[in-house]
């Protein structure tokens, strides 16, 4: 995910009487931002509407990219579901298949597939678990129309209805789907 999750540009104070925006003083960066922007230490760098610096995808989750962040938690939590689901139906045929005597087969469930089976499925439930927690955060923080940063600054912004929240997120063309 490396695209741009809402980059700031430098701006002096020349360029701000022509802008008709509130910002604020970045004193890390020198330079001015509009409100509701944070300065992300690991980028060095202002972002705008910056939820927080993903280290699974080594870049900001902001205004411009908190949409595919959220599709990437969706793709992993349904992978992770039907790599769950596809243990299980496995675990299953081996449990009936293993009665029929077959010696391999019975060796290889005996001997490694528990401790497979152990770790695949802790693996899966694992991430199933957390990105459904980042999954249902990022829907809390648009249902706010509050990031994360924004939260734990108390911050308050003007409340948007949900339905418009998630325009802003995920575009104009999220109301005709």
């Amino acid at each position: 995910m490396a695209t741009n999750p809402g980059y700031i540009p430098e701006i002096k104070d020349v360029d701000i009487v022509e802008v008709d925006m509130v910002f604020t003083h970045c004193d890390k960066c020198d330079s001015y931002r509009p409100i509701g922007s944070h300065h992300c230490k690991t980028c060095k760098r202002c972002i705008l509407r910056m939820d927080h610096h993903c280290v699974w995808v080594c870049n900001c989750v902001g205004k411009f990219n908190q949409k595919f962040f959220m599709q990437y938690l969706s793709y992993i939590m349904a992978m992770s579901f039907f790599d769950l689901l596809l243990l299980l139906i496995n675990v299953r045929d081996f449990l009936s298949y293993s009665g029929k005597n077959n010696k391999y087969q019975l060796y290889y469930i005996i001997n490694r597939a528990p401790y497979l089976i152990v770790i695949y499925g802790c693996v899966a439930i694992v991430f199933l678990l957390f990105c459904a927690i980042m999954f249902i955060d990022q829907l809390v923080s648009a249902y706010r129309n509050r990031t994360g940063i924004d939260s734990l600054q108390k911050i308050k912004f003007q409340r948007l209805k949900f339905r418009e929240s998630l325009k802003n997120i995920f575009g104009n063309t999220f109301s005709e789907v």
